[in-house]
């Protein structure tokens, strides 16, 4: 059985993860943060509409349910998140880790989330690491819905625990695509595993049980 199946077939209640993840996206649809990013960025044609904004910038529900069973497989108790928009990833991760922490940021703020345990940050990924890293703070997994630079990547790899990476808009050219391509630059290629559903993808170092 390959390491995608066995995350799927972790178990989990489905029915909950969707009613949390239509609560968070309706909300953040309705909220006026969403109205002030559209305003924002009213020039830009993916931003400018807020309809358009829910559905570009969130992850899709069954990718939640698979963040959810990635984060439960491994064990994972604290996340650096990249890309948190309304909250709808941290949300769920957070939902698998329980008694965990998760650190986000996103360069918009269209957070809708109130849950101490979720560490929000409206910045640049870069400037977050940067706070993280300075206060020596280790997390088990990093999950990218935005792009970095190299120099970013290198510094996530300072801030892991673990080699466990997962991203999703997997497709050549997006971000990432993008984010893959640095961090495999960065590693020593005989220290991980790569796999792949399609959109979603992980960095798997060969030092965890899998």
């Amino acid at each position: 059985m390959s390491l995608i199946d066995k995350i799927t077939a972790v178990e989990c209640d489905e029915e909950r993860i969707n009613k949390l993840y239509y609560d968070i996206v309706s909300k953040g649809k309705s909220s006026d943060k969403l109205k002030k990013v559209s305003k924002y960025k009213k020039d830009n044609p993916k931003y400018g509409d807020p309809n358009a904004l829910n559905i570009s910038c969130s992850v899709r529900r069954d990718e939640a349910v698979f963040l959810y069973k990635i984060v439960k497989y491994f064990k994972v108790k604290s996340v650096f998140e990249i890309g948190t928009w309304f909250g709808t990833s941290a949300a769920v991760m957070i939902e698998a880790i329980g008694d965990g922490i998760i650190y986000t940021c996103d360069k918009n703020d269209a957070y809708v989330l109130d849950d101490f345990r979720i560490k929000f940050r409206h910045c640049y990924s870069f400037e977050y690491l940067r706070r993280l890293l300075k206060n020596k703070i280790k997390v088990d997994m990093v999950f990218a819905d935005g792009k970095f630079e190299k120099k970013d990547g290198v510094r996530i790899m300072k801030l892991l625990n673990q080699t466990l990476f997962v991203t999703h808009d997997y497709i050549k050219g997006e971000k990432g695509w993008r984010c893959v391509d640095e961090l495999c630059k960065i590693l020593p290629k005989d220290s991980y595993e790569f796999y792949s559903d399609g959109i979603m993808a992980l960095i798997v170092g060969k030092d965890l049980q899998i």
